[in-house]
């Protein structure tokens, strides 16, 4: 059959395949790619669109949200939490949260908080939840509590918001451990759970005054039948503010310990007719800062009560005036506390007057003989003056007043101490205890503690101080005669013992404070009178004081070492002149009269004495030879190539003795002191051969002149005029043997001239060369050189014979 119309139906084909495929195309590919956190889930993975578009309306896909939101689906369903309570319709999940925007695009956005009738997430409030943000909380931000808020792309299971609960201790400890309601009753959101802001306490005992300050766990300590978690605290809290339960209600010596007396206690209680438990409320109202307010007061019975009559002028007095600080009377109330009551109530006796009245004598009578007695045992109760302390208390004192002691004013040994006193205190008005009993405590001491040294005795006939010469009586008259040896330590032997007291002990002009002009013999002889020189001058001045010297001879010191309190003068044989003057007399010095080196002086001195020193004439070097004696020798053998030392010896007595200054030939050794050697023909000379005799320039004296010099021509005439000198000098030695014989050569032709022997030369005496020659001045010497070294010097080619 032929179609009409062809293209028509070609034509509507074709449209209809296009309808079939666009309807096709549009079930099967996706708008866009979903965002990333439903692209974590591998169910909406690809391209399976029915997960989400089941039925391909919304309808379906809110079913479908459903499936993985249960929670928020619940909440739709009971209209309760955020979504279930939105002003919008909840079931159209799309209107707020929109996909196939791409990976990056978030489904919680400010946006969406908008369209959900939240303007500012940051300020949202909760106020629809039932959890209103108050308090503490307002201020939090949203991630504080909901860890995910900020993050953009949620991991798979994780929740933003969802998951919390309103209760306190799902975000905070619960130190009660859920034995307590609420949090909030007693915390609130205002305050630091630590001052438990909400909390009203039981009617039955209000916190307030002095019990605003503690911690509830002061009252209520864990682990108690007080705790906090116990039953029957909890029972009291619920029931809160109006529950009175008996089984909590506590006195107060429950919680205070009463520094109070059983006694004390019982009577306040009977006064006020109260039961005993209840009586620090009668003057202790919780309503007071401190145990201690002014506003507790007590009466003069309720004093009484306390073991203490307020009688006579004490009860003229403010409390204050006994119960306070003695440091700070004016703040005592204020600064009081619990743990100084013991310091402001001690709980005095009646008689126990120093407790209250500061002591005048500041304890002086705590110990001793009078320890533990009241004051009345001295003073009377109604006044402290004047005391009826006599002569026979004073006895039990540890001084007792004997001769004329008893006769003196209480005051002149106890005088007023103004300048002992004590900080904030009354100054201490006089001293009793302790009041030094030694004499000089209250006399003076004239003898200004000479005989208080170590040295001397402290007890004599078992007294001692100013009794061992004195007596109670009178200091005028000492009890036995003075031991000068004993009291000074200074015997009084000798020209001493013959010598007036006056002598040492001058006389004063003016008495001094005990009307004694007997003067000291410190004032004319200040210093240690155990050395001669305090009293004698010293005329050695101080040369035999030298660490050069024995300090000691025999235990014997200073001057003593030589002289005897007899007399000064020291005989010659007993003088040991070595020991003292480093100088041993020997020799020619022991036989010498002493003024030969000790001239006498013209006038004597102070002492008489005309014997000089030897520095005098000899001057500081007495050691020395030369000081005394003239050095013939000028110093020659003090320098080289003379040796200083010699055996140990030095100076002149290397070669002399103390005996004689004349040396034996045959001792003197003169290669070592002149470096010449008397050997061969010198050894055996006389002395004058070559030191000629000569007089001193005074004449008095012979001496022996230095040799000419050491070398040959300084003695002896050159025979060979000069022929072998050298630089001007000529060498004897290098020819001549030095023996008796001079005429003995070392001298070798071969080898010391210039023209060697032959045989035939060798034979020929020396005297054949060698001739006799005319000198300028008309004598002759053998010639030596120069001669001629050819055999035309000497022979004639004519002949054999030599010219």
């Amino acid at each position: 059959m032929r179609w009409k119309k062809p293209a028509t139906w070609v034509a509507i084909a074709s449209a209809l395949l296009v309808i079939w495929l666009v309807w096709l195309d549009s079930g099967r590919t996706s708008p866009g790619p979903i965002s990333g956190v439903h692209a974590q889930h591998p169910d909406l993975a690809g391209d399976d669109c029915e997960q989400c578009h089941a039925g391909a309306n919304d309808s379906g896909m809110s079913g479908a949200c459903n499936v993985c939101h249960a929670e928020i689906a619940r909440q739709i369903e009971k209209k309760t939490g955020f979504h279930g309570t939105l002003a919008v319709d909840a079931t159209r999940c799309a209107t707020c949260h929109s996909e196939h925007h791409g990976e990056a695009f978030q489904l919680v956005t400010p946006q969406v908080f908008a369209l959900a009738g939240v303007s500012d997430p940051t300020k949202y409030d909760h106020a629809h939840l039932a959890y209103a943000l108050e308090g503490r909380h307002a201020a939090l931000a949203c991630k504080d509590c909901h860890k995910q808020a900020d993050v953009e792309l949620l991991k798979r299971g994780d929740k933003r918001f969802l998951g919390l609960a309103q209760r306190c201790e799902s975000c905070h400890e619960d130190v009660h451990q859920g034995k307590l309601p609420d949090c909030a009753a007693c915390h609130g959101q205002e305050h630091p759970f630590k001052e438990v802001a909400k909390f009203v306490h039981v009617a039955s005992f209000p916190l307030v005054g002095a019990h605003l300050g503690p911690k509830c766990t002061d009252c209520h300590p864990k682990n108690t039948q007080h705790a906090i978690e116990d039953e029957r605290v909890r029972a009291s809290i619920a029931a809160a503010p109006s529950a009175e339960p008996a089984l909590l209600e506590r006195a107060c010596q429950e919680c205070h310990a009463s520094p109070h007396t059983e006694r004390f206690l019982a009577e306040m209680a009977r006064q006020r007719r109260v039961q005993p438990g209840a009586a620090c409320a009668a003057c202790h109202p919780t309503a007071h800062a401190s145990f201690a307010d002014a506003r507790a007061t007590v009466t003069q019975a309720e004093h009484a009560a306390a073991g203490f009559a307020l009688d006579g002028p004490h009860a003229k007095l403010a409390c204050k005036d006994c119960h306070a600080p003695v440091e700070r009377v004016d703040e005592a109330v204020e600064r009081a506390t619990f743990a100084s009551f013991k310091r402001l109530y001690p709980g005095r006796a009646e008689d126990d007057c120093a407790a209250c009245h500061g002591d005048p004598h500041f304890g002086q009578f705590a110990s001793g003989a009078f320890a533990g007695a009241r004051c009345t045992a001295c003073h009377a109760q109604a006044h402290f003056t004047p005391a009826a302390f006599d002569v026979a208390l004073h006895d039990k004192a540890a001084f007792k007043l004997t001769g004329a002691h008893q006769a003196v004013a209480c005051g002149d040994c106890h005088a007023e101490t103004r300048s002992v006193a004590l900080k904030d205190k009354p100054k201490l008005e006089r001293v009793f205890h302790g009041t030094k009993a030694t004499c000089r405590a209250c006399h003076a001491d004239v003898h200004d503690a000479q005989f208080d040294r170590a040295t001397l005795p402290a007890l004599v006939e078992g007294k001692q101080d100013c009794e061992r010469c004195h007596d109670t009586q009178s200091f005028t008259k000492p009890s036995s005669k003075f031991d000068h040896t004993r009291w000074t330590e200074f015997p009084l032997e000798g020209a001493h013992a013959r010598a007036e007291c006056a002598t040492c002990h001058v006389p004063r002009a003016k008495p001094d404070v005990a009307g004694r002009t007997f003067g000291r013999a410190s004032e004319r002889f200040p210093g240690d009178a155990a050395r001669c020189s305090t009293c004698h001058a010293d005329v050695h001045a101080g040369a035999f004081d030298t660490a050069a010297f024995p300090k000691a001879v025999d235990g014997r010191e200073g001057c003593a070492r030589c002289h005897s309190t007899e007399t000064f003068r020291v005989a010659a044989k007993e003088f040991d002149h070595g020991r003292w003057t480093k100088y041993p007399l020997e020799g020619a010095h022991a036989r010498a009269a002493c003024e030969t080196c000790h001239p006498r002086a013209a006038r004597p001195d102070a002492l008489g004495r005309t014997l000089g020193r030897c520095a005098v004439k000899a001057g500081d070097a007495a050691a020395r030879c030369t000081s005394c004696h003239v050095d013939v020798h000028a110093g020659a053998f003090d320098r080289a190539p003379t040796p200083a030392t010699l055996d140990g010896k030095t100076g002149c007595v290397r070669c002399h003795t103390v005996e004689t200054f004349r040396v034996a030939t045959k001792d003197f050794d003169h290669a070592r002191f002149t470096g010449f050697a008397l050997a061969g023909a010198h050894a055996p000379l006389e002395c004058v051969k070559c030191h000629a005799p000569v007089k001193t320039r005074d004449g008095k004296a012979e001496l022996q002149s230095p040799a000419r010099g050491a070398a040959c021509a300084d003695c002896h005439v050159d025979p060979h005029a000069a022929q072998f000198a050298r630089a001007g000098r000529t060498e004897c030695a290098s020819c001549h043997r030095d023996g008796p014989d001079w005429k003995a050569l070392v001298f070798d032709h071969q080898r010391d001239a210039r023209y060697a022997l032959d045989k035939t030369h060798a034979k020929v005496a020396c005297s054949a060369c060698h001739k006799p020659a005319l000198l300028p001045d008309g004598s002759k010497a053998v010639r030596y050189k120069p001669l001629g070294v050819n055999c035309g010097d000497c022979h004639d080619p004519r002949g054999a014979k030599p010219r």
